[in-house]
């Protein structure tokens, strides 16, 4: 966790970078639950930095929360399980 901290803190951050790595710290699905921890170390070493990453990817984090609740597909329990966690 801590290289790919240190190489995501030497990308030129703007607008666009920080979209695209919120989008890769979503993707929830391809992780397995034992490597949770070592996201959440990145997002946590990231918002040391950067302010609004943390309030963006929390604020993402509810909505698709509270989305999948609102669907209650059976299909989607596992990325569901994948987003509280």
């Amino acid at each position: 966790a801590k290289q790919v901290l240190r190489q995501l803190r030497k990308l030129p951050w703007d607008e666009a970078t920080e979209r695209d790595v919120l989008k890769c710290l979503l993707k929830t699905k391809a992780l397995k639950y034992n490597h949770i921890h070592l996201v959440a170390s990145v997002v946590a070493g990231l918002s040391a930095y950067h302010d609004s990453l943390g309030v963006r990817l929390t604020d993402l984090l509810l909505e698709r929360i509270h989305a999948h609740l609102d669907d209650n597909d059976y299909n989607f329990f596992q990325r569901r399980l994948m987003d509280i966690k």
